[in-house]
């Protein structure tokens, strides 16, 4: 398990990933410093200050083709019910944006998200 890398999911499906940034995000050796697997904890809120959730999660994450694409498959539950997702992640060097398509049992159980995001200090958010 890897204890310096963050995952942090929440409702809001915003998905932060942290890791010592340097000069070239789009660099395949930076996404593989979040490859192997980590166990957390996933907190849910639908209202403001009313905790509806608290579930351990597990996961792992795979580097995809060359390394520049990664694969995040995780499993956790939801109010005690079973849930389940996979992420992909990219750099688009063109758009110099990070792209993500997820899909889950429970947030995206009809369709898959598509969202992207630019650099952080604190890594990227998508």
């Amino acid at each position: 398990m890897h204890a310096s890398n963050t995952l942090v999911l929440s409702v809001s499906l915003l998905t932060v990933l942290s890791a010592p940034l340097h000069s070239n995000v789009a660099d395949a050796e930076y996404l593989n410093a979040f490859v192997g697997d980590w166990a957390g904890t996933c907190k849910t809120w639908f209202r403001p200050g009313e905790l509806a959730d608290e579930s351990t999660v597990t996961g792992s994450i795979v580097s995809l083709s060359t390394g520049a694409c990664l694969r995040h498959t995780y499993e956790s539950s939801m109010q005690g019910r079973p849930r389940s997702g996979e992420e992909t992640l990219v750099f688009n060097a063109a758009k110099a944006k990070f792209q993500v398509t997820w899909v889950d049992d429970f947030h995206m159980n009809y369709g898959i998200l598509f969202s992207e995001g630019e650099a952080s200090d604190r890594g990227f958010s998508v």
